[in-house]
């Protein structure tokens, strides 16, 4: 692991540390939400510009899909929201496109990543205007109810699909 990666996950670590034991001894009003919001975002900031440096797809896609899903644990503490499943389908898009878009920022002459990026974040905005009054998230949430009610069994039969369908040797 690179020098500068050890620093940020140590740093982004004690933080989550010292944020966690503060709040578990009533020193600060700190809830645990927020906690991993800025240890997620201390972690991530810094991991995207060497990630951009040094030419590494894996770290920069990991460091930012870990700063939006900081960004989203901030605005659930900070706000109060009526439907937070529709903010997680919402989220899931435009973390979609900004983590397409951050990987056309570091290689330009890729195309395709701007071209997703533009079709996920414009999805995410529909998502949260023309969408919501068509219908479509509640239709999408009631499949999110059926799906909850279901997965463990999919993720059954998909285990035992591969299982079966391995190599022999």
């Amino acid at each position: 692991m690179n020098r500068n990666y050890k620093i940020t996950t140590a740093l982004a670590l004690i933080l989550f540390g010292v944020l966690s034991l503060l709040g578990y001894f009533s020193i600060i009003s700190v809830s645990e939400s927020f906690t991993a919001a800025a240890a997620l975002i201390i972690y991530s900031l810094p991991a995207v510009y060497f990630s951009l440096n040094e030419k590494n797809r894996i770290r920069l896609l990991t460091a930012s899909i870990l700063f939006m899903i900081g960004i989203i644990f901030l605005i659930k503490e900070n706000f109060e929201l009526i439907n937070s499943r529709g903010l997680i389908f919402t989220s899931i898009l435009f973390i979609g496109g900004s983590t397409f878009m951050i990987l056309f920022i570091e290689d330009t002459k890729q195309k395709i990543f701007l071209y997703a990026s533009a079709v996920l974040m414009t999805a995410g905005y529909l998502s949260v205007t023309l969408f919501r009054n068509l219908g479509i998230i509640n239709f999408a949430n009631r499949l999110a109810d059926t799906a909850e009610d279901f997965w463990p069994v999919v993720l059954i039969l998909w285990g035992l699909n591969i299982f079966w369908n391995r190599k022999r040797g």
